[in-house]
């Protein structure tokens, strides 16, 4: 049996190294992120937005097919809900929804939703059935 030849290499053993290049690129990024641009103590960095006076998190299952899902209301106005939502879904690795001024996740995560949004800049989180 013949011994292949690896062609990119030219037979020699560790003549094109992709890791040691990636070691030179590691070290660059490094120095650059020795310089930071925008420090965590400026007030728009550390602010953390209001959402509300009293989130309501409960959970239905009227309407949906029988399947359960765990509903958000009571943001106030200003709330960015989009990007809320999109936060909330990646967080808790559901998928989710708006509808109208309340946030929609799938699946029964009443409890985890409630931390994630103490945790977000909620004031008070009242838990519902």
């Amino acid at each position: 049996m013949k011994k292949r030849q690896n062609r990119s290499q030219g037979g020699k053993a560790g003549a094109n190294n992709p890791f040691a290049e990636l070691a030179a690129l590691k070290g660059q990024l490094e120095s650059t992120q020795d310089h930071d641009v925008g420090s965590a103590d400026t007030p728009e960095a550390s602010a953390v937005p209001f959402l509300g006076p009293k989130l309501v998190v409960r959970r239905e299952r009227a309407g949906r097919g029988g399947k359960t899902v765990t509903v958000i209301t009571g943001f106030s106005a200003d709330t960015d809900l989009d990007t809320l939502c999109t936060s909330l879904r990646k967080a808790l690795g559901t998928g989710g929804q708006l509808e109208g001024e309340t946030v929609v996740l799938h699946g029964d995560i009443g409890q985890r939703a409630a931390d994630w949004l103490s945790r977000n800049g909620a004031r008070k989180v009242v838990l519902g059935n």
